[in-house]
């Protein structure tokens, strides 16, 4: 009898010693789980920070592309303007001298 209860003791002993065991491989699970979690989220908050980045660089050159747009197109009209300047000035000096002769 004295050997059985040894024998059961040692039983509940090994058994909660691998309880034990389980208990520290499911925590460090939960934990492994908890730091590949933490790792996406920072990783995702690193990808829409670089997107957002993309996203201001890409609007800030829309707006310089817009703005040297506009440059050409005033440089373009003040070009025009110019021509029709000279035109003017061109019929001016042909109706004086035609008014001279």
């Amino acid at each position: 009898e004295s050997a059985t209860e040894e024998e059961e003791e040692e039983d509940e002993e090994e058994s909660a010693t691998e309880e034990e065991e389980e208990e520290e491989v499911e925590e460090e699970g939960e934990s492994a789980t908890e730091e590949v979690e933490e790792e996406d989220e920072l990783d995702e908050e690193e990808e829409e920070s670089a997107t957002e980045e993309e996203e201001e660089e890409d609007e800030e050159e829309s707006a310089t592309e817009e703005e040297e747009e506009e440059e050409v197109e005033e440089e373009g009209e003040s070009a025009t303007e110019e021509v029709e300047e000279e035109d003017e000035l061109d019929e001016e000096e042909e109706e004086s001298a035609t008014e001279e002769e």
